[in-house]
C-alpha cells in the first residue's frame, strides 16, 4: 500500500515538475526602445531563432486599446511601404534570413505616440508586448 502511494506521489511530482519546469529552449524577445523625436527605434537585443520576417508580426494599439496598425508581417514593413504603415523593419544582419538581435523596427512617433503598445508575435503566439514610453 505504501509503495503504491509513493509511486503515485512520484508520478504526480514528475508530471507537475515537467509542466512547471518545461521550457522550449528559446530565449525571450528583448528590446532596447529609444525615441529620437521623430521615430521610435525598437532594437532587438534577444530574439528566438528560426523566425523569418514573413512569419513575424507587429501590431500596434493606442492607449485606449484600439488597433491602429493591424497585425502586419515584418516582411511587409519596408521603407518603400513607410507611407502606408508608418513603420519599417530594418534587417541589421543581412547575411541571415531570420529576425535576429541587431535587427530593429522604426515607428513614426507622431503616428504612434507614447502610450501606444506594440505586440510582436509569430504564428504560434505573442512574443512581446511593450508600451511605447
Amino acid at each position: 500500500m505504501v509503495a503504491i502511494v509513493v509511486a503515485l506521489f512520484a508520478l504526480l511530482y514528475i508530471t507537475v515538475a515537467g509542466l512547471l519546469g518545461s521550457t522550449t529552449g528559446t530565449i525571450p524577445v528583448t528590446v532596447d526602445l529609444t525615441r529620437d523625436g521623430t521615430n521610435w527605434t525598437i532594437r532587438f537585443t534577444g530574439f528566438p531563432g528560426g523566425r523569418l520576417p514573413g512569419d513575424t508580426f507587429l501590431l500596434v494599439r493606442d492607449a485606449s486599446d484600439n488597433i491602429v496598425l493591424p497585425r502586419t508581417s515584418f516582411e511587409r514593413l519596408t521603407v518603400s511601404n513607410w507611407s502606408a504603415s508608418r513603420a519599417a523593419y530594418v534587417d541589421g544582419n543581412l547575411a541571415a534570413l531570420e529576425v535576429r538581435p541587431g535587427d530593429r523596427l522604426a515607428l513614426d512617433a507622431p503616428t504612434y505616440p507614447a502610450g501606444n503598445t506594440i505586440e510582436i508575435s509569430d504564428r504560434t503566439g505573442v512574443l512581446l508586448i511593450k508600451v511605447l514610453q
